[in-house]
């Protein structure tokens, strides 16, 4: 299953976004692992991943959550539990998640 994150968020020269979540793919809950998102444009980032299909099955929880690296600073992560999909109660080969921040 592919899964398109994309997000509208506004940076600055120098800021980075990254997403980090529960699965491999994502980092593994390891900050350190976070995956670096592709600049779209001024407001948009994107990242595309494919799922393994252990993680695609209906009840297993995929959470989530962005962080904005400064360069030569620290990082600044959600500060809530994240964000949270049930990929396979979708139903679909591809899904797209749109955030606006």
């Amino acid at each position: 299953m592919k899964v398109t994150f994309r997000i509208r968020f506004s940076t600055k020269p120098g800021q980075i976004l990254r997403i980090l979540g529960s699965i491999p793919a994502l980092g593994g809950n390891q900050p350190d692992q976070s995956i670096r998102m592709r600049y779209m444009n001024d407001r948009y980032w994107t990242l595309d991943i494919h799922l393994p299909e252990v993680e695609c099955k209906t009840g297993s929880l995929l959470s989530y959550r962005y962080i904005l690296e400064q360069e030569g600073a620290d990082w600044v992560e959600e500060w809530d539990a994240g964000r949270c999909i049930e990929p396979g109660s979708i139903g679909r080969e591809e899904i797209l998640i749109r955030t606006i921040s």
